[in-house]
């Protein structure tokens, strides 16, 4: 990427804009995890119950189910 971009090397990164970067040899990890804890914690949420699934599995929803989703 140097060749493409004029960059300075600042090292290995660590966090950027809500995401934490784990650089392995082989690979390169990423989570948001700190940032969604901060997150909830910042909305007095960080006790919330964890779902496995946001939407019920095989809903359908309509035009209108939509609309009245996003009124209430």
């Amino acid at each position: 990427m140097n060749k493409a971009i004029d960059m300075t090397n600042l090292g290995l990164i660590n966090y950027c804009l809500g995401v934490e970067f784990w650089q392995r040899i082989s690979n390169i990890l990423v989570s948001q995890t700190k940032y969604a804890k901060s997150f909830l914690s910042r909305f007095k949420m960080i006790d919330c119950k964890i779902l496995s699934r946001l939407v019920e599995k095989g809903l359908k929803l309509t035009k209108t189910d939509f609309k009245v989703y996003l009124m209430s």
